[in-house]
């Protein structure tokens, strides 16, 4: 029985840090994860940005003449 008392410190001690961590993260979790079609848009809209870029860098690298 004395196994009992002398495991329950750590068991609670764990217990109560796992709760804890819990509720902190709790608040810094995001509110809601973006659907389907708001990712695919916002992945397409990336795409452009990305091609708009290296053909700009392309460009510039072309010489004049």
């Amino acid at each position: 029985m004395s196994w009992l008392l002398w495991l329950s410190g750590p068991v609670v001690a764990a217990a109560a840090a796992s709760v804890w961590a819990w509720w902190l993260g709790f608040r810094e979790r995001p509110r809601r994860t973006p659907g389907t079609v708001r990712s695919v848009k916002a992945h397409g809209k990336y795409l452009r940005v990305l091609d708009h870029a290296t053909a700009s860098a392309a460009d510039r690298a072309r010489p004049n003449g």
